[in-house]
């Protein structure tokens, strides 16, 4: 079986999430029953055990049957194998590929997801390769003044109440 660690795999109703070891091509197997999905996201700090051209080709007999995007993360810069697998599997489906600009970037992604959040504030989100998260995060950085914003009128707006 073909097996990676630290996935997460999010599907409509459902939610995976793994630390330990998973069959990629069975999960993929899975995730292409879905009849409403149209993208996956594998997140991943390795490359699967065993062939990644098993992988690929088991992917690439699901796409025949189903146009279903895979988005590719990965939480690994320096192992080349894992980088040019998830950047392989993202190509093939139409997805795109992901990876943190820097090692301490990596380390600080890794403490959230084993960790979680510490402080109440979400930390500031990572710099990522690829314009849509580069987007994302500049919405959310843009959505978190807003909250912050409110909150502050909300605060004054009970003080001045009591």
């Amino acid at each position: 079986q073909t097996r990676s660690r630290q996935l997460v795999l999010a599907l409509p109703g459902e939610h995976l999430s793994l630390s330990q070891t998973v069959c990629l091509c069975a999960l993929f197997q899975k995730a292409f029953s879905f009849p409403d999905v149209e993208g996956l996201y594998l997140l991943t700090d390795g490359k699967p055990d065993t062939s990644c051209s098993l992988i690929l080709s088991e992917v690439q007999r699901l796409k025949e049957e189903r146009d279903v995007k895979i988005h590719t993360i990965s939480l690994n810069r320096s192992d080349r194998t894992a980088v040019d697998f998830l950047r392989n599997l993202a190509t093939l489906t139409g997805g795109r590929y992901h990876c943190p600009v820097d090692e301490d970037t990596l380390l600080r992604i890794h403490g959230l997801l084993t960790k979680g959040f510490v402080d109440e504030r979400d930390p500031v989100l990572p710099p990522f390769e690829g314009d849509d998260l580069r987007r994302l995060a500049q919405e959310i950085t843009k959505a978190r003044r807003f909250l912050w914003k409110a909150q502050s009128c909300r605060s004054q707006l009970q003080k001045k109440t009591t």
